[in-house]
């Protein structure tokens, strides 16, 4: 077990507008990645966030993993396993998801898989008409995720680029009489790291189901946990944007956020079934 003060994070405060993935609202977000200062090459973690989305409902993600780390910080193999939760309605979701990732310096692999249980599915009567009764539900759709992602600092260590793009599978959802999902989609997103307290991007969602969709995001990140020093304290450090470089640490495999969808995709179809 690791001490408090022996712990590095990085809490994040984040949020994205306006509908993406499996949402129709945009969301704040509370969350921290957390590791050990260790420089050992078996590196556990933690990534816990909290979200509450512009309507008011609420949703989670608690997760855990290890990452297999050389001597040189240049290459790593990652897992981790996260409980997610969200609620929409009267639609309470709870998923077990896990992760797969290959990092290196400037370019990382990533492979997700989510399975929601418990309640997949909320059905209640719509509407009655003369063509029949028309049923309305919401689904929470299992999914998968690939990703290949780059990354680049600028010369003066002061930006930091991420660009990533892959494709995902929302797979059919079977719970209910009408089942849905069963659709491809295309993800594309970009962030630039302003300093290592800013993050702005965007991410950019094609599929049948949800057809295209494009969210933005900016965030603010703050570091616990590491000694800084203070650039008005030598004289060589009287240049301010000292304070608010990316650390060249940052680049290393130790510190590369675990990317991942955060929302569980839900949607909502209504059903007429004939009178006749």
């Amino acid at each position: 077990m690791y001490s408090i003060s022996e712990l590095t994070a990085v809490v994040q405060l984040k949020h994205r507008e306006h509908r993406g993935l499996g949402y129709d609202t945009g969301y704040s977000t509370l969350g921290a990645f957390i590791i050990p200062k260790s420089e050992s090459n078996v590196l556990p973690l933690a990534d816990i966030r909290a979200h509450v989305f512009n309507n008011g409902y609420f949703a989670s993600n608690l997760g855990a993993g290890c990452r297999f780390i050389t001597k040189s910080d240049q290459f790593a193999i990652g897992l981790n396993a996260f409980y997610d939760f969200r609620k929409w309605k009267d639609l309470y979701t709870s998923q077990f998801a896990a992760g797969f990732e290959v990092l290196t310096k400037i370019i990382d692999l990533r492979l997700n898989g989510y399975y929601p249980i418990g309640q997949r599915y909320k059905e209640k009567i719509h509407s009655l008409s003369a063509d029949g009764l028309t049923f309305q539900t919401r689904y929470a759709l299992p999914c998968v995720d690939l990703e290949l992602a780059g990354r680049a600092v600028t010369g003066s260590n002061f930006f930091q680029i991420h660009v990533g793009a892959g494709p995902y599978y929302l797979l059919k959802q079977n719970a209910g009489r009408f089942p849905t999902g069963n659709a491809l989609g295309l993800r594309a997103n970009a962030a630039f790291h302003i300093s290592k307290w800013f993050t702005l991007g965007g991410e950019y969602t094609y599929d049948r189901l949800f057809k295209a969709r494009f969210v933005g995001f900016l965030s603010l990140n703050i570091h616990l946990g590491k000694k800084e020093r203070s650039p008005y304290k030598e004289a060589e450090k009287q240049n301010i944007r000292e304070a608010f470089r990316v650390p060249e640490k940052e680049m290393n495999v130790r510190l590369q956020p675990i990317r991942r969808n955060e929302i569980i995709p839900m949607i909502r179809r209504r059903h007429t079934v004939s009178s006749l």
